[in-house]
């Protein structure tokens, strides 16, 4: 079991669970060193390590091996998952996040 940082569409529990046919508990968290730029020409953003930035979303805890392989397929390739910590509920939390990887002039300044 794993836990996934989410800050974008998968913030909408009806999305996971028709991705995944499950439905997962989840607490609000903040990550730190990323900041969410806007995709040009996307409706979704992405993150990408930024000292001194912070970007705020859901932990989904508790994750089964093929719930995250259908995430992680879902990310696609523009994306590389991660494994960082991130405070939940004012506690360290071990999580994946899912960091972009394409061009940076590819990312809009705004959210």
């Amino acid at each position: 079991m794993q836990n996934i940082f989410v800050y974008s569409t998968l913030l909408f529990d009806g999305i996971t669970t028709k991705l995944t046919g499950k439905s997962f508990k989840s607490s609000s968290a903040i990550l730190h060193g990323y900041k969410k730029y806007s995709v040009k020409d996307c409706d979704y953003p992405a993150i990408i390590q930024q000292n001194g930035s912070a970007t705020t979303g859901l932990v989904i805890e508790n994750v089964d091996d093929l719930s995250f392989d259908i995430i992680v397929f879902y990310e696609g390739d523009e994306y590389e998952k991660k494994q960082v910590t991130v405070f939940s509920n004012n506690k360290p939390t071990e999580v994946w996040i899912f960091i972009w990887v394409k061009s940076k002039v590819l990312l809009e300044n705004q959210e």
